[in-house]
């Protein structure tokens, strides 16, 4: 079964022929800026709402010079560019700084030890400072791999005395927390590798992530990596003996387990050829999606359009979310039931009572405080009934009082609360529950219900995770009574998930 997946062709003024630009992502709209083919200097924007692309020649100042294998960076409201080769294949060192805002370019001096001019190096912003590791340089004798990290001082433009690093060119760095994740690329060989490890941006030391499991294919060239979570992302093209062209992959790394898993979506990107990729929440903030650019033209003249489509990925239909962290610094959950202290009631379907505290609900319930500002009838009195089992609603108001989820929960309080958060507009629940219901519970006898819910909750990517698992497991599940206990339209909803030109395969059980 296909993700959920949307491909869009961008309009306006096109990008034939560019390629190797550097992206640069704000708000909802991706700046690309130079790039080779015929190297230029010009800036590009698309916005990704309206999906038109604009060159924007209004600029103020002098942009940086004509360049491909550059850096850009984004800082408040600026985009710094960095390095680069220019069209003579000259390797360059200057800083430019674009304000997007008055789209005025800005050359600053800058102060401090001279760096090698390069390009095909990597630049992360961390708290005012630009950090430069490696890249490709040339001397007056040969061209060789830097084994330096530069850090630019962003308030003062002064740059530091270079630390040692392990050399590394065309690789890719990611900042997780305070660590820069620097990863794959070429070493001073020239040899392609894919080694992780972390710059520890406290102390500015390095170190080696040993330990790792899974597989993750050796990938060509460029690839791109993103942080979501506690997870490392890459996306990038690898050679597959079984056709002829380089075949497109995307790995998740987990940064607690250290664990590489291959998310399935070769059928979402086998229709094209992909040249950027990102991670963006959409317009509600309820879901994170996988962006990329690139070209699903049949046949592609030469030169074409590298980021003419662009594909938008549901991150959680690969099982992926993206948690909030928590709010809350104290744990108020011994206040829970605590009668003597209350000052409000809840009464849920049974008739049994939660005593609970109008203020903590009114900061952390948006339902209860919409309805407590309305003036709502349900609420008079000081007490509320609802609908729900008191062992749903009293999970869901340790949550409330706790800012966490009892990872022990019974599978079936855990499907029922993620509709419970929907409901009731707690963001970061659902997708705890979510996450907790696809990675724990989700089994042959707990499938039907956990679809149900996810269909309920608008949970998009578990609801075809779970299609998924019950077509995987379609004979065990038939001989349970779930899907004939699915209320109708529940059942009208997962028959559409169905192919019309879905086949059922009968295989010899495995000995």
């Amino acid at each position: 079964m296909l993700k959920v997946s949307k491909s869009h062709t961008t309009v306006g003024q096109n990008l034939v022929g560019l390629w190797r630009p550097t992206f640069t992502r704000v708000d909802k709209r991706i700046y690309v800026f130079g790039g080779g083919g015929v190297v230029t200097n010009e800036l590009h924007s698309l916005d990704i709402q309206s999906l038109v692309w604009t060159t924007h020649k209004d600029s103020i100042g002098k942009p940086p010079t004509k360049r491909y294998g550059h850096t850009s960076s984004l800082y408040g409201g600026y985009i710094i560019i960095f390095g680069g080769s220019n069209e003579f294949q000259e390797y360059c060192n200057d800083l430019v700084l674009y304000n997007i805002e008055k789209k005025t370019w800005i050359h600053p001096h800058v102060n401090g030890p001279k760096v090698a001019a390069r390009y095909l190096h990597t630049a992360t912003v961390y708290k005012d400072k630009l950090y430069v590791y490696g890249g490709f340089a040339r001397n007056s004798d040969c061209t060789y791999v830097l084994d330096e990290l530069n850090i630019l001082d962003l308030k003062t433009f002064t740059w530091s005395e270079p630390i040692s690093v392990p050399p590394r060119y065309n690789h890719s760095a990611t900042i997780v927390g305070d660590k820069i994740y620097i990863y794959a690329g070429k070493d001073e060989s020239g040899s392609t590798v894919d080694d992780l490890f972390s710059l520890d941006l406290v102390n500015l030391k390095i170190h080696p992530c040993f330990g790792i499991t899974g597989k993750i294919e050796l990938l060509k060239s460029q690839h791109f990596t993103e942080a979501v979570g506690n997870r490392l992302l890459v996306f990038g093209k690898y050679i597959c003996e079984a056709i002829p062209q380089a075949a497109y992959g995307l790995w998740a790394l987990d940064l607690t387990t250290w664990k590489w898993t291959q998310m399935d979506c070769k059928s979402a990107l086998s229709n094209g050829v992909w040249n950027y990729f990102t991670v963006m929440e959409d317009e509600s903030k309820d879901h994170t999606n996988l962006l990329l650019l690139g070209n699903t033209e049949k046949v592609r003249p030469t030169p074409y359009d590298h980021f003419r489509d662009l594909l938008s990925l549901n991150l959680e239909s690969f099982g992926i979310w993206t948690i909030p962290p928590s709010t809350v610094n104290s744990d108020f959950a011994y206040l829970l039931n605590e009668q003597e202290l209350s000052d409000f009631q809840i009464v849920t379907e049974e008739g049994r009572t939660l005593y609970v505290h109008k203020v903590i609900l009114v900061a952390r319930w948006p339902h209860f405080r919409s309805l407590l500002q309305s003036n709502m009838s349900e609420i008079n009195g000081g007490r509320m009934k609802v609908e729900e089992s008191y062992p749903v609603m009293h999970t869901f108001l340790k949550y409330i009082y706790q800012d966490s989820f009892d990872e022990e929960s019974p599978w079936h309080i855990t499907a029922d609360v993620l509709v419970l958060a929907e409901m009731y507009m707690v963001h970061r629940l659902k997708k705890i529950c979510a996450n907790l219901l696809y990675h724990k519970h989700l089994r042959v006898d707990t499938c039907a219900y956990i679809f149900q819910q996810a269909v309920m909750s608008q949970e998009e990517g578990l609801k075809v995770l779970v299609v998924e698992y019950i077509f995987e497991n379609y004979g065990a599940v038939m001989k349970t009574s779930g899907l004939l206990d699915m209320p109708a339209h529940i059942r009208e909803d997962f028959l559409e998930c169905v192919p019309d030109d879905a086949t059922l395969t009968i295989m010899a059980k495995k000995t």
